[in-house]
């Protein structure tokens, strides 16, 4: 079970939410990152899928090891393109 917390704004007492492992895509250990079985996208489509405004990417720590999270936006939002515009450049 994993459970982010964070702290309201003015202050207060943190608050308490745990993160579906629905959106979890990948894990990352020591230095790379690995695909989670099962997961909805790769990390290429999730990029792919940032820049088209559909999902927002975030990531969390449990233990030492990290994870990234695709999570679907209820509305689509246009956005100036992240990924695709560095790929392009490299």
């Amino acid at each position: 079970m994993k459970v982010a917390t964070r702290l309201p704004a003015g202050g207060g007492e943190r608050v308490s939410r745990q993160a579906s492992g629905d959106y979890i895509i990948a894990t990352r250990g020591e230095r790379h990152w690995s695909p989670v079985d099962g997961a909805a996208m790769t990390i290429l489509a999730a990029r792919a899928e940032y820049d088209q405004g559909r999902i927002e990417l975030a990531q969390g720590r449990v233990g030492g090891v990290m994870e990234l999270f695709a999570i679907p936006r209820r509305n689509q939002i246009k956005r100036r393109p992240y990924f695709s515009y560095w790929r392009a450049r490299a």
